[in-house]
């Protein structure tokens, strides 16, 4: 009989904590808690075992040990730092630990006197034959460095909303852009990493972000099982855009049902995975954001409190509903599977949100009169199906529907208190608006005909529609793309191209990649990539591919829980795109570009001692110019003197009931951009505004799992957490920014013209507002069975 779980999660009570204007969001806890609390002496059968899994001599974690009853019925596995917690049926239970290279253990639960720290030792039964494992004589794989679980991910930083945060740790990538949830990879811009949901090609995340849990990721992280970063064409998914492929993997195994609920004022969330439906299992998740909660955090990246000058600083201001948002998701996977090993999932996502950040036009302290300055909204679906033989042939297709809508206006005026609009229709402060719509149907089919070779065949219909003021266009483009690689020991070569027919277009695709050795290694790429994008030229929209090449060396050290990866980069782009405002996007650029180069570093380390520390940290700097004729040369989209992530996880107890989690984020000088527009002739040029945008933030978290030999009724385990993000955002020594700050962010755009004389051009410069300020968050998990 299957065992079926409910995880019933009352999370994310929050209250923020800032300068001025300072407001506690309450939600009422106190009965779920003392429902836990009454039935906490109640008993039922079910015995915890809570331990870890290491290695003999060594005392090193063990992960992945798989977890049986000595009659075979399966418990489950230990996690990425060998920690397991199960509850067995019996104190007098008889286990098999069972590891891929270490020799089985039978454990007798009745031999130890706490079940709440149980260490289990493995002897290592493998040899080491070069650059093969042999286990008993058969080969054992190792785990490939861009092959990461979601569980690894969560094991330093702790459970995360965002799909972002968990990237940002992962070597290469680079850092974030602003006010929004798009990531650089190795110096790339951040829409030439492509992302992929299985082997179906989607967006990252929605297209705004203001801190936690602000924007979600289109796909809830736990919806997936792993993610892969692939960097050639050795490897799936085939379409790696121009800088590399990012996939996640969905949940495509269900030995239990669990049910996951999340209930608190920001987050409100479900999800099931189940072993029984229509095939083999599936997974369902919906989420949905409190826009009350999210006004609460919104508005203090944008509101300016004009209407409060020193001679009134506590007078009864109406309140200005400066920021609204709403965010939702549903997402469900079936899957399957018969005895000849063929395998299939279909898969569907919807997903949308809106948001209007206002400006309150109005003197009068008892009143409220809001104009929207920013204004958006996004809709996003996806349909995809997938089919894998036993022979290894692979048919993928799907439709990705995208839908965006954004409205900009100018902030100058306000902050000036220029009230020679009051009263007028809301374009007198108009930059400018559009709306975007993109459907892309997809299918493909691959074969891999032994495990050194392989080819794939894909097929993509774009059909692109862009809405500005008194500028309509559309296109319509069919991409094919054909690929093939050849495996070599440790060499992989992948080549093939890419064919648009919009242009009557053809480029060449190639990769090298070389990834010696499992405890230290070396590893190498060099790639040439194309990638096809709609792009406005001459008032049309035209689609155009468009490419670029890199290059990569690095090396990779492991023993004994530390994991070293070091690299340096370099990427070249023979024909690059200068940074498009998201106002006028429809105009021509005058400034014609060269060439574009970017070069740079990185260095992630991540240590594990026995079950007390767990540390992760991804630096990354990066150093690139647009080439411009006549000698003169603009800063790289994505430049960082120093981009950091790291996590430091700390159990101070042997039985890790309780755990802190310290967090750091730096983002070190990233160039601001001008531009300059000629609305006569429809043009706009670029210049660099000789400013950057920083950001420093410190973060940490306590989470305390109360398990215990005595099972509540219907509850398995409660888990109390408290977090405190930017703790330092109001440390004001230069000597310390580092440790956290304000963080004035690129928000948006707004306009500057010093003669007032609009015909002969103006400037559209970015508007900065203020980062997220300390915030602290607090909620309790329950885990329930059933």
């Amino acid at each position: 009989m299957q065992r079926r779980v409910l995880h019933f999660q009352l999370s994310t009570l929050h209250f923020s904590l800032y300068t001025f204007n300072s407001k506690i969001t309450t939600f009422p806890p106190v009965p779920f808690l003392l429902f836990a609390l009454l039935f906490s002496a109640i008993t039922l059968y079910a015995v915890p075992l809570v331990g870890v899994a290491v290695e003999e001599g060594s005392d090193m974690p063990i992960p992945f040990v798989e977890v049986v009853y000595v009659s075979g019925k399966s418990l489950g596995q230990s996690d990425s730092r060998g920690r397991f917690e199960f509850d067995v049926d019996s104190r007098n239970a008889i286990l098999i630990f069972a590891r891929n290279g270490f020799d089985s253990l039978k454990v007798e639960l009745q031999d130890y006197t706490d079940l709440l720290d149980v260490v289990v030792s493995l002897k290592s039964g493998v040899r080491n034959l070069g650059s093969a494992t042999v286990v008993g004589g058969g080969v054992g794989e190792w785990q490939n460095p861009k092959e990461i679980s979601m569980q690894k991910l969560e094991d330093a930083a702790g459970l995360r909303f965002d799909l972002a945060e968990h990237l940002s740790q992962i070597s290469g990538m680079s850092g974030q852009k602003d006010f929004s949830g798009d990531l650089f990879y190795d110096g790339s811009r951040s829409e030439e990493v492509a992302y992929h949901l299985g082997l179906l090609r989607v967006p990252n995340m929605r297209h705004l972000d203001v801190g936690f849990p602000g924007n979600l990721s289109v796909i809830n992280p736990h919806t997936i099982s792993q993610v892969n970063i692939n960097e050639h064409y050795g490897m799936q998914p085939f379409n790696q855009g121009v800088a590399g492929a990012v996939q996640f993997v969905p949940k495509n195994k269900a030995d239990n049902f669990e049910a996951n609920v999340s209930l608190g004022t920001t987050l409100r969330e479900i999800t099931l995975n189940s072993p029984f439906f229509v095939g083999d299992g599936f997974t369902v998740s919906a989420r949905y954001l409190d826009p009350s909660m999210l006004k609460n955090m919104g508005e203090k990246f944008f509101t300016e409190f004009r209407k409060q000058g020193e001679s009134c600083g506590d007078c009864q201001v109406s309140p200005s509903n400066s920021f609204s948002m709403s965010s939702m998701d549903i997402y469900a996977n079936i899957f399957g599977s018969d005895s000849l090993y063929n395998s299939w999932a279909i898969a569907g996502l919807y997903a949308s949100d809106d948001y209007s950040i206002n400006q309150d036009l109005s003197t009068d302290l008892s009143k409220r009169d809001n104009i929207a300055i920013i204004q958006g909204s996004q809709i996003y679906s996806l349909a995809s199906a997938e089919y894998r033989t036993g022979a290894g042939t692979n048919f993928f297709a799907g439709v990705v529907s995208q839908e965006t809508a954004d409205t900009l206006r100018d902030t100058s005026a306000f902050r000036k208190l220029d009230l020679s609009c009051q009263n007028k229709e809301p374009f007198c402060y108009f930059i400018d608006e559009n709306r975007k719509e993109h459907l892309t149907v997809n299918a493909g089919v691959s074969w891999e005909q032994t495990e050194n070779l392989g080819f794939a065949l894909i097929y993509d219909f774009h059909n692109v529609s862009r809405k500005f003021p008194n500028v309509n266009a559309k296109l319509s483009d069919n991409v094919a793309q054909a690929t093939g690689y050849y495996r070599l020991g440790d060499l992989s070569f992948g080549g093939g191209a890419i064919f648009a027919s919009s242009r009557q277009e053809v480029r060449p695709l190639f990769s090298i990649d070389y990834d010696g050795g499992v405890g230290s290694a070396i590893f190498a790429n060099a790639a040439w990539r194309t990638d096809w994008n709609a792009e406005f030229e001459g008032g049309k929209l035209k689609g155009k591919l468009n490419d670029g090449a890199s290059l990569k060396a690095g090396a990779r050290y492991s023993s004994r829980g530390m994991d070293v990866s070091a690299h340096g980069f370099g990427r070249y782009y023979p024909n690059p795109i200068l940074p498009i405002p998201q106002a006028y996007e429809y105009y021509d650029e005058r400034q014609s570009v060269d060439f574009g180069w970017v070069m740079g570093s990185g260095l992630t380390i991540d240590f594990h001692s026995l079950h007390r520390v767990a540390f992760q940290s991804n630096f990354s700097s990066v150093y690139g110019e647009y080439e411009l004729p006549n000698g003169h040369s603009l800063p790289w989209v994505a430049n960082s003197r120093l981009d950091m992530v790291s996590h430091l996880r700390i159990y101070p107890r042997a039985d890790s009931l309780l755990s802190l989690i310290l967090s750091h984020h730096i983002a070190w000088n990233r160039p601001l951009y001008n531009w300059h527009i000629n609305e006569k002739i429809m043009k706009r040029e670029i210049y660099y505004s000789g400013d950057n945008s920083s950001l420093f933030r410190t973060d940490i978290r306590f989470n305390l799992d109360l398990t215990s030999k005595v099972k509540i009724i219907f509850l398995n385990k409660i888990r109390f957490f408290v977090e405190a993000d930017n703790i330092f955002s109001g440390l004001d020594v230069a000597a310390l920014r580092f440790l956290g700050a304000d963080n004035a962010r690129e928000r948006s755009l707004t306009v500057q013209d010093y003669d007032g004389d609009s015909r002969n051009g103006f400037n559209v410069v970015p508007f900065m507002a203020k980062g997220m300020g300390l915030y602290l968050q607090f909620g309790i998990e329950g885990n329930f069975g059933i």
